[in-house]
């Protein structure tokens, strides 16, 4: 299994200026609703179009909407709203990959991006603009080995904390080596299987990409 170390990024209406969103905002229904307690299924879905509508754009396969990472998702973002923390490892030291075992999720290829706005930009086009404009982030959402993704929000006192998981279940290694055995080509599939070998060692040379804030 390949660990992804994942990302952090803050939100702040200076920071962001007075950028309007992400391109293709507009053909995303309410993309433009302020996050509350009320509209998390509204929230959830245009940030899920939005993030497929990069994915489109980049040439990559659509992420589909998987609950149980977005329970995780969910109670990871109110643990950090409720503690008053924003990273991606918890007071008590719980990580991603100890969110993912205590969920039972077992996955190929795992990541997760994490958000922090002020109520008035707390919306889908203006947190995954955020991301976007993050080289790390926007990896992740552009990330072709990512086939699911949960999306969570809470709201704190003064912010709202957003948390996107990503995962691949194993069953996608099964159907990749299905097609592989389809292929009528002797050379062909040697080829393959030298470029999936040479590809498990680039993911096993980089195993964490982290944008982290300064230190106080």
């Amino acid at each position: 299994m390949r660990y992804r170390r994942p990302l952090t990024i803050i939100l702040c209406l200076a920071s962001l200026g007075t950028a309007s969103g992400v391109a293709g905002a507009a053909e995303c229904a309410d993309s433009g609703l302020v996050a509350t307690a009320a509209n998390a299924a509204q929230v959830n879905d245009a940030t899920l179009c939005l993030l497929n509508q990069e994915r489109a754009t980049a040439g990559t396969t659509p992420l589909t909407a998987e609950p149980r990472l977005a329970q995780i998702s969910l109670e990871y973002a109110a643990q950090m709203a409720a503690k008053d923390f924003f990273a991606h490892v918890s007071p008590s030291g719980q990580t991603l990959r100890d969110r993912f075992a205590a969920a039972s999720y077992d996955f190929l290829h795992a990541g997760e991006n994490l958000a922090q706005a002020t109520s008035s930009i707390a919306t889908p086009a203006r947190i995954v603009e955020a991301w976007m404009a993050s080289p790390g982030h926007r990896q992740n959402i552009l990330d072709p080995n990512f086939r699911k993704v949960g999306m969570g929000y809470a709201i704190g006192a003064a912010t709202t904390m957003f948390v996107n998981e990503f995962g691949t279940p194993p069953a996608a290694r099964a159907a990749v080596r299905t097609h592989s055995t389809r292929t009528t080509s002797t050379r062909r599939h040697r080829r393959a299987a030298r470029a999936r070998k040479a590809s498990v060692r680039h993911r096993q040379g980089v195993l964490v990409r982290v944008v982290a804030r300064p230190r106080r």
